[in-house]
């Protein structure tokens, strides 16, 4: 009984450890260039450190596949370009969620990732950065204090093929409409 105390004392410090993941790397490319005129970026962040050591897989449904955008680090961000329009986000860890967009040209939006507690593990979360909310008006303060990495292609091509079965369960549950999404609007881009 006593060493379950102790382990449960020592659990949220665990939990609040940064770590970084092997398929990210460090990026020395900001302030990256604005979008071109037919294409939209999305930053993911997560500034908090709770469940620190899992690093979310954020990908994009795509026709016939999904695709890897990066990993949400705690206490990192991360920058996905891709064509304007209608786009689908989603993570897992414990459970899933996803994110509904439509980006508009020329705009960059973004996205906070977080986890909350789980049963086994953290589970993902995404709360996007709408125009005029709180969130928003906090957004460049809150963004200086995160290290930028992006997704080191030469080593993702592995994770990605690996992870591809759970991305089409995801992409399923998602068609399916099991779990309901959060938005992104042409209007909440910069």
């Amino acid at each position: 009984m006593r060493l379950a105390a102790a382990l449960l004392l020592l659990l949220p410090l665990g939990a609040c450890t940064h770590f970084e993941n092997a398929y990210m790397r460090d990026t020395t490319a900001s302030p990256s260039p604005a979008p071109k005129d037919d294409e939209a970026v999305v930053v993911i962040f997560r500034p908090s450190t709770f469940g620190g050591n899992t690093q979310f897989p954020i990908f994009e449904v795509l026709k016939e596949e999904a695709n890897l955008m990066g990993f949400a680090e705690s206490g990192s961000y991360f920058e996905y370009r891709c064509p304007a329009g209608r786009h689908t986000f989603f993570t897992w860890g414990e459970g899933y969620c996803y994110i509904e967009a439509e980006l508009a040209p020329k705009k960059t939006y973004y996205v906070r990732c977080f986890a909350k507690f789980g049963f086994i593990s953290p589970r993902p979360r995404f709360d996007p950065v709408n125009a005029g909310s709180e969130e928003w008006k906090k957004l460049d303060e809150e963004l200086k204090g995160l290290k930028f990495r992006e997704l080191d292609p030469v080593k993702s091509a592995a994770i990605e093929e690996s992870q591809e079965e759970k991305a089409t369960k995801m992409k399923s549950a998602i068609a399916e409409g099991r779990k309901a999404p959060t938005y992104l609007k042409p209007d909440d881009g910069r």
